[in-house]
């Protein structure tokens, strides 16, 4: 790929970031909203240092092409007088895991910074800052020219058999002047040839479909371009079944529940054979539209499968309150959810517990995430491996970063319900909640004062207008305002605006600033916030 002969021009840029869909699925095709990323999308930065030029890069397909990239082709030249910057550069397509032809567009969008220090920035296309995410639905779709030189293109497109009735796809680019020969090997089967006549106008793409005979067998598939004797591109690869994970799951749940479970154990498991059957449900009526959905609950049905066989005496752990028990109801829109439960240290049936409701933050949306143990699970803050306190600790799933508005407010309080009806819990109920779940915390403290008994708001604040009438409902309830002073994502300046608002209407809460603290809670304090709540 390069992006030259007509170089990029920026006055007075010294620092741009790129963004590359390659082959033009997502711009201008997704919610601008989304952060969804594919494959062969990219985030690149370039900047004139005193080393000189530099770039660094996240292909979100190729994960050694990440951070500092030092063999990268650029030209950057700086020109003062002129008050411009000129970009000359080139990239490699298999850097993107494309090849060239394949598509015919490609996203593309550009973000320049005009100055190194300072909020002023003029963002063109999309973006929201530094380190933000990229977004393809916000991309301009960029039609690719006609190439100056002959190539073939050969692409594994899709590798994955969800089915026995499913195939492979192969995309093929081709742009000559003579006859190409195609030959497609599989396994120790006689080869099958095509031919494809030369068309020096423009580039023929074509898409070959394939299947084993056999369902889940791993046969090698090879297919070869060839023009007079020569060879211009071969790929080999191996189907891949990655439905086989999930059903191996689910056969193992179930062959769990066939047993002598107890009860703790017996609801925790079909709660996720519950949610895992109806991501799988879900995934598959939208395969026709792509496999990323499937995909996701096929990598975290192998970690829960890992999870599931080596667990040993789950009931225990989670008696003992050191094993998050997973519990589904039906929501008032008949749609199913889920929370977790942490029962009280040295829990016993008889005796009647308080609830901490404990609302998490923002971060991956993905159902199955809320209750796998992997990196980049939903957590907000680092959670408690162990309850060490005397109550429930109650952590609705709400729809993931739906923000805990309309349905997903709603779920807070059925989730409660749900375990208030299936424990012996205590009429004393708390609230807190970290980042995302610390605006979820103040929202509803204000929506129903009443259901709480003290409430912990940590690294949020307000998002909506409030009225009098709802600070003179809360002036009396035990608020804590929880928050770093050094927060880069949730500015500190919004505790004193709640304890401005609190204070207006004769409360008085109780601010914990912590200094030099940035947009983290450890596990430690957030059992503090624990004992904090339960002292009230």
């Amino acid at each position: 790929m390069s992006i030259s002969g007509r170089a990029l021009i920026f006055g007075t840029a010294t620092r741009f970031r790129l963004g590359i869909d390659a082959d033009g699925s997502g711009a201008g095709s997704r919610d601008p909203g989304s952060a969804f990323v594919g494959p062969n999308d990219a985030s690149i930065t370039f900047a004139l240092t005193r080393e000189g030029a530099r770039a660094w890069a996240h292909y979100h397909g190729n994960p050694r092409r990440r951070g500092a990239i030092q063999d990268m082709d650029m030209h950057i030249v700086r020109d003062d007088d002129m008050q411009q910057t000129r970009y000359s550069l080139y990239f490699n397509w298999s850097d993107f895991q494309m090849k060239p032809g394949i598509a015919e567009t490609m996203g593309f969008a550009v973000q320049v910074n005009d100055m190194d220090e300072g909020s002023q920035q003029l963002r063109l296309y999309w973006g929201d800052g530094a380190g933000g995410n990229l977004r393809p639905g916000l991309f301009k779709t960029v039609r690719l020219d006609t190439p100056d030189e002959e190539f073939v293109s050969i692409l594994p497109s899709k590798t994955n058999l969800w089915s026995a009735d499913d195939s492979m796809q192969i995309f093929i680019a081709a742009y000559t002047f003579q006859p190409l020969d195609l030959t497609v090997s599989r396994g120790f089967e006689e080869p099958r040839f095509f031919s494809i006549d030369p068309d020096t106008g423009s580039v023929q793409r074509y898409v070959l479909t394939l299947k084993p005979h056999v369902y889940y067998s791993r046969q090698t598939f090879e297919i070869r371009a060839e023009s007079d004797g020569y060879t211009l591109d071969r790929e080999t690869f191996v189907p891949a079944y990655p439905a086989v994970t999930i059903e191996d799951l689910l056969a193992e749940l179930q062959q769990i529940l066939s047993g002598d479970s107890d009860s703790l154990t017996a609801r925790h498991f079909q709660s996720v054979y519950d949610v895992v059957t109806a991501e799988w449900q879900k995934a598959q009526s939208r395969l026709r539209e792509g496999e990323s959905e499937a995909l996701l609950c096929a990598a975290y049905s192998d970690y829960l499968f890992r999870e599931v066989k080596n667990e040993l005496n789950a009931a225990d752990k989670i008696r003992s309150g050191s094993k998050h028990m997973l519990c589904t109801f039906t929501a008032s829109d008949n749609s199913l959810q889920f929370y977790k439960l942490l029962l009280p240290r040295d829990w016993t049936p008889e005796r009647r517990y308080p609830v901490i409701v404990d609302l998490h933050g923002a971060g991956n949306p993905y159902p199955l995430s809320f209750f796998t143990s992997v990196p980049g699970a939903i957590r907000g803050s680092e959670e408690m491996n162990e309850n060490n306190v005397q109550a429930f600790i109650l952590q609705p799933w709400c729809r993931g970063n739906a923000g805990y508005r309309g349905e997903a407010g709603r779920d807070i309080y059925e989730a409660l319900h749900d375990m208030q009806a299936n424990w012996n819990s205590a009429d004393s109920v708390y609230l807190t909640g970290f980042s995302m779940g610390g605006y979820g915390a103040w929202m509803h403290m204000l929506r129903s004062p009443e259901q709480w008994r003290a409430v912990v708001i940590a690294a949020g604040g307000p998002s909506d207008s409030v009225s009098e009438q709802q600070l003179s409902a809360v002036k009396d309830l035990p608020v804590m305002i929880w928050h770093g002073d050094s927060d880069g994502a949730v500015s500190v300046s919004n505790a004193y605006e709640m304890q401005h608002m609190l204070e207006s209407a004769g409360g008085q809460p109780v601010m914990k600033i912590l200094s030099g603290r940035g947009h983290l809670m450890t596990a430690d304090e957030r059992a503090g916030i624990y004992r904090w709540l339960l002292q009230h």
